[in-house]
Order: structure tokens, then C-alpha cells, then sequence
């Protein structure tokens, strides 16, 4: 599990190419959009940054700090030709994560507000009894 701040799509590229060089089994990426702004400017290169994952997940954009102006589609990313599930919300994007992450996978958690991050405390939480299960049977 690994939780970035995201913001800018080029750090996104950086932070995922540097989890794949750690060889994951695959490589997982929740992505919470912060800005109408940085989607409407960058929407291309966050796609082509977030493809470098094997599984994305894309949340509705969250602009409620600054008020953003016309906010593009929730399925922004799908005109890039990103490949990605759209979320409704950070309990949905963890619960599409647990349903295909397994044991060896990476799981990367891209976004700034502080509700992100404790989206990882819950996604290990539905995790762990598949860990304990699948160690289990293991043996």
C-alpha cells in the first residue's frame, strides 16, 4: 500500500514507475482528482501517467475547497483512452479494489485530501481477512 498526494500528473508517472520497478504481482491505482482546473489543463497527461497501472480507479472530482467552475464529466478519463472503473465514492473505489487486489499486488492511493489516506486503513481492513483466509489454506 502506498499513498501519494497525486497532484500533478508527471509526480503521478514518476511515483507509479518507481512501484513497478519494485515488481509487483500488479500494480493498482486509486485516483481522487482534486481540481477542475488541473483535470480540464492536464486530463491527457493524467490519463497517459494513470495507464501505467494495471487497475485504476477513478474518483468524481473533488473541488469543494476552491469552488471550482464547470466540471467536466465523471468519466473524464475515458475520452483519453484510459481504461478505468469511476467510483462513486472512496468506499466504493476501496471495495473495487479488494474485489481483484491479491497477495503480491501494490495498491497506490493518489490524492490530497486527508480522506484519501484513511482510504488505505480501510481497504487493508477488507484485506486482511482474505490474507488470513488465503495464509490458511496455504499451509
Amino acid at each position: 500500500m502506498y499513498d501519494d498526494y497525486g497532484k500533478h500528473p508527471d509526480c503521478i508517472a514518476a511515483t507509479l514507475d518507481a512501484l513497478r520497478a519494485s515488481r509487483p504481482r500488479r500494480l493498482h491505482a486509486v485516483y481522487a482528482p482534486h481540481r477542475v482546473a488541473h483535470v480540464r489543463r492536464w486530463h491527457g497527461k493524467f490519463a497517459a501517467a494513470l495507464e501505467r497501472a494495471d487497475h485504476v480507479v477513478v474518483l468524481p472530482i473533488d473541488d469543494s475547497d476552491f469552488g471550482g467552475a464547470a466540471v467536466p464529466p465523471p468519466d473524464w478519463f475515458l475520452r483519453d483512452g484510459l481504461v478505468a472503473d469511476l467510483a462513486d465514492n472512496l468506499e466504493d473505489a476501496t471495495a473495487r479494489i479488494a474485489r481483484r487486489a491479491r497477495a503480491g499486488d501494490v495498491v497506490c492511493m493518489f490524492g490530497v485530501h486527508d480522506k484519501v489516506a484513511g482510504a488505505a486503513r480501510l481497504l487493508l481492513d477488507l484485506l486482511r481477512p482474505v490474507s488470513v483466509e488465503a495464509t490458511a489454506r496455504a499451509r
